[in-house]
């Protein structure tokens, strides 16, 4: 009798473990899901977002300047950097996708080609292993542009980074300048009488050579 009452409780026991391993596995699932439905929907708002609990430390900036914001001029010289750690031991390959976005971040209604010259997904060939360190971990490098990306236009960006089955990984976001329009100032001696020994002036003027301007007043 006793021993039919403890192999019942072990059936139970195993019983409940199973039906919450399937829970949890359906709801991880569920959660996954979501995520990628709303991403895939058009007023998905992107943010600098980390989808893999192994990476770590994802830092985005101008080239040379770690302190700064992630912004560059259109068709110059400077270059973002993109560095990440990952704390998964080993290494695996990472792809980078590049994604227009309007001025609210959400993903624009101009293609690839658009805005992208070159390849459209290239895989991260630069990375090395941490050395001499409690915790073992790859580091991660992709600066643009590079041989083979480069932009066509200005805006807001994402560098969305995949894993060969083409999870996300992670996004971060960008910026590009593109300079249509540069302003000088003078400054100068008050043009009213009661305002000459007091107070100052300054004109401002706006070069827009690049730009046109139909009507000044409203535009």
């Amino acid at each position: 009798m006793i021993l039919i009452k403890k192999n019942i409780h072990v059936k139970i026991f195993l019983l409940f473990l199973i039906t919450v391993c399937t829970n949890n596995h359906l709801f991880s699932n569920y959660i996954f899901n979501e995520n990628n439905d709303s991403i895939l929907h058009d007023s998905y708002i992107y943010r600098d977002k980390i989808f893999d609990k192994n990476i770590k430390t994802v830092l985005c900036f101008q080239k040379n300047q770690n302190l700064s914001i992630p912004l560059i001029n259109l068709k110059s010289d400077e270059k973002i950097s993109l560095i990440f750690d990952d704390h998964s031991h080993n290494i695996r390959t990472f792809f980078y996708r590049i994604i227009h976005c309007n001025s609210n971040w959400e993903k624009s209604d101009l293609i690839e080609s658009d805005y992208i010259d070159g390849f459209f997904k290239n895989e991260i060939y630069d990375y090395e292993l941490s050395f001499n360190t409690i915790k073992k971990y790859i580091n991660y490098n992709l600066e643009l542009p590079n041989e083979n990306i480069s932009f066509l236009k200005s805006g807001n960006y994402i560098i969305e980074i995949i894993n060969e089955l083409d999870s996300i990984i992670l996004h971060k976001r960008f910026m590009i300048l593109e300079k249509k329009v540069s302003i000088s100032a003078n400054v100068k001696q008050g043009t009213l009488n009661k305002n000459k020994k007091i107070k100052h002036e300054i004109d401002f003027h706006i070069h827009h050579e690049k730009f046109y301007i139909s009507d000044p007043y409203t535009d």
